[in-house]
C-alpha cells in the first residue's frame, strides 16, 4: 500500500486538531444551578406548575445548553421555555426566538 505526503500531513494535522479541541475545557450541564433558573420570580406560577411534566433541567441538560450557546426556538407558542433560556443566556449567549409568519 502506497501513501502520498498529503496524506500523511492531512491524517497528522487532524490528529494534532483533534486533540487541541479534545482538550478545551467545557462547563458541564452539572455546572448549572436549574433551580436557581426555574424558581425564577419572572416565570409565573402557572410555568412552575408545568415543570413538573415536562422536566426542563432534565431536557436542557441532556441537550448540553450551556450559558454562551446559541439556542434557535422554534414556535415557541406561549414562551415557557424562553422563560427558563433568556435569563442563562442573557450574559453570554444568544437567544433567537422564530415564530415563521409572524
Amino acid at each position: 500500500m502506497q501513501f502520498f505526503p498529503a496524506t500523511n500531513f492531512i491524517g497528522s494535522a487532524s490528529l494534532v486538531l483533534l486533540s487541541a479541541l479534545l482538550q478545551v475545557p467545557v462547563v458541564k450541564a452539572a455546572d448549572i444551578d436549574w433551580s436557581v433558573l426555574l424558581a425564577s420570580p419572572e416565570r409565573t406560577a402557572k410555568e412552575r406548575a408545568r415543570d413538573v411534566h415536562r422536566h426542563p433541567a432534565e431536557t436542557l441538560g441532556f441537550f448540553g445548553v450551556q450559558p454562551d450557546d446559541t439556542v434557535v426556538e422554534l414556535l415557541p407558542g406561549t414562551g415557557w421555555y424562553t422563560a427558563i433560556l433568556a435569563p442563562l443566556l442573557a450574559e453570554r449567549g444568544r437567544l433567537i426566538v422564530a415564530t415563521p409568519g409572524a
